[in-house]
């Protein structure tokens, strides 16, 4: 499992975040939120185990992000991107932004660079360069 918490300074929001590897996973990360209520929202979503799936619960300024197994590198990027998207959502919502405005994406891509360090190895492999991304001018 991979985790990391993210501090937003400019909306004061904290961010727990988890990329799950097998089932095992779960349970930790159950474990380790604190208040009952949203312990109890969060089960009831991903006991199941998934896999491409995705969850992103806020309350306050907290937010808990998790991703699932995923079957290949499209689809964690798929449920990555959807989560991201959600969370961007929740901090418009609780400071009043408007949801398509381009202060709300900055708030995705501002978001991304504070986990690719976490994530890179999940959607490429960039030390092969015969699979890497070709950029076409």
């Amino acid at each position: 499992m991979t985790s990391k918490t993210i501090y937003i300074t400019k909306y004061d929001w904290l961010v727990s975040f988890y990329v799950v590897d097998t089932c095992k996973d779960i349970q930790p990360i159950i474990y380790s939120i604190k208040d009952k209520k949203t312990r109890t929202k969060i089960t009831n979503k991903i006991k199941s185990c998934g896999i491409n799936t995705g969850l992103t619960y806020s309350k306050g300024r907290k937010t808990i992000m998790i991703i699932g197994r995923s079957t290949c590198a499209k689809e964690f990027l798929n449920t990555l991107t959807h989560e991201i998207f959600h969370l961007a959502i929740h901090i418009g919502k609780y400071y009043d932004l408007d949801l398509a405005s381009e202060e709300t994406a900055y708030i995705v891509g501002d978001f991304v660079p504070k986990i690719y360090d976490n994530i890179n190895h999940l959607i490429c492999n960039c030390h092969d360069r015969r699979r890497a991304h070709k950029i076409v001018y």
